[in-house]
């Protein structure tokens, strides 16, 4: 009786563990600097790689590299010295992967959609398209300053806004060693008519930040603001992979809200406007099921020989 109950205890046990998901690991960036310099942030745009766009270049589908091979340093405190700078070190060339194929570049587009292409070429057929808040005839005005009114614009840097799993975290302090290579898109309050650079009537914003988890992994941040209005205007929100959608959703985006979507080994898991709350990746839960069959087999199996 005893080693039955011993035996039983071991298996639910073991069933029990397996119902914790194990932690995905996500590319790390070496680093040598005092941690409390990174405490308040989570987050830098530091390669002077901001790409402002016009008109025109959004039109006809501007570009520019995925691939990551970046050195550098940062100096969180700004005083000029070398004092608790942030060293980077890291070289991401890996491209990102949705469905059966590869992508090394991404395309950006006025009406708040990018797509990713296997050349700097945009527009081919069957690549994979985000439309993230697709309102037409808003005007890019400003391709100077980044953050004036009227700007589309991305820059590269490093983030730990979503670690492994796709879970937030905007909570100080961060840890650097989470950090990822990111790439961010910015739709800066466009309007439909500006007055001397000040936009007219509602204004609309999104950010999209890519978070490069290595071996085709990212994550994908979609940021909405508002101003001057009460609300987006009912859109659908999509992915496509070769004309097939993937994601859609109809139901307007709330400014201020984050939707967060994850991609692993080309296929996008899920969306969602909240963290996930413990909810076991597929292979966790492969397992899971797995070690419960296995203990049902056993049960039985002691069953049968009480009987005889």
């Amino acid at each position: 009786m005893k080693q039955s109950v011993w035996k039983t205890t071991c298996l639910c046990a073991a069933a029990a563990a397996l119902l914790v998901p194990a932690a995905a690991q996500a590319r790390r960036i070496q680093v040598d600097f005092d941690p409390s310099a990174f405490e308040n942030s989570g987050g830098g745009w530091i390669f002077n790689t901001i790409d402002l766009y016009n008109q025109a270049a959004l039109d006809a589908g501007a570009n520019r590299s995925l691939l990551f091979s970046l050195a550098g340093s940062y100096d969180p405190d700004s005083d000029g010295g070398t004092n608790n700078d942030v060293n980077f070190a890291f070289d991401q060339s890996a491209a990102l992967r949705v469905g059966g194929s590869d992508y090394s570049f991404v395309c950006m587009f006025a009406n708040f959609s990018f797509s990713f292409s296997q050349s700097s070429g945009c527009g081919a057929a069957g690549d994979p398209t985000f439309s993230l808040l697709p309102v037409d005839g808003l005007s890019v005005v400003e391709t100077t300053n980044a953050p004036d009114p009227g700007s589309v614009f991305s820059t590269q840097g490093f983030s730990v806004g979503i670690p492994a799993e796709g879970q937030p975290e905007f909570t100080a302090p961060y840890d650097i060693n989470a950090a990822v290579p990111t790439m961010r898109l910015w739709w800066n309050n466009l309007a439909a008519s500006y007055d001397l650079g000040s936009p007219q009537g509602p204004t609309y914003s999104v950010q999209a930040f890519i978070y490069f988890l290595g071996n085709g992994d990212f994550d994908l941040d979609v940021r909405y603001g508002l101003e001057n209005a009460t609300d987006f205007p009912g859109v659908e929100r999509s992915f496509l992979v070769d004309g097939q959608t993937i994601f859609s959703s109809s139901n307007p985006a709330v400014p201020d809200d984050d939707y967060f979507y994850r991609f692993r080994g080309g296929q996008l898991l899920g969306g969602t406007t909240q963290p996930p709350s413990g909810v076991p990746e597929p292979g966790s839960l492969a397992m899971m099921l797995a070690g419960i069959a296995a203990l049902v087999a056993f049960r039985r199996r002691g069953m049968g020989k009480t009987a005889r």
